[in-house]
């Protein structure tokens, strides 16, 4: 019965971190990528009627969220140049999913729940990658 309840409790701390919006900030954002945790990075601006129809779209994501719903953040390319010129984004509105410290997708101009949940789903997907080259064997001659 205390490994049920144990397992009730640990589920319950990742279902309270998953579908968390925050605003960008690199101690936390290092933290999650240490922990390998997926996280989105959702680029926007002011004025951008884009990047609020992509926020209420987060936000709606968030609430809704389940287990699989990554880390959100959301950064100002104004306020965050040097963050935009490393991850080599160049508009607002720009979505980018990480699992760890691994670029698993990029996506702009998406603007509904659906579209960004279907986003992850594929990234997720595609992101897994091929399993690595086996290792070479020793040559040994024959004798």
């Amino acid at each position: 019965m205390r490994w049920a309840s144990l397992f009730l409790f640990i589920s319950s701390l990742a279902w309270a971190q998953a579908g968390v919006m925050e605003i960008f900030d690199a101690d936390r954002f290092e933290a999650f990528v240490r922990q390998d945790r997926t996280i989105l990075l959702h680029f926007g601006g002011m004025g951008c009627s884009a990047c609020d129809a992509q926020e209420s779209a987060l936000k709606q994501l968030a609430e809704n969220a389940d287990v699989l719903t990554p880390i959100i953040f959301v950064a100002d390319l104004r306020t965050e140049p040097e963050l935009g010129r490393r991850h080599r984004v160049r508009s607002a509105g720009t979505i980018l999913l990480f699992k760890g410290e691994t670029l698993i997708g990029r996506s702009a101009g998406l603007l509904g729940a659906d579209e960004i949940r279907s986003f992850i789903r594929e990234s997720r997907i595609n992101g897994r990658g091929r399993p690595g080259p086996r290792a070479k064997r020793e040559y040994r001659p024959k004798r």
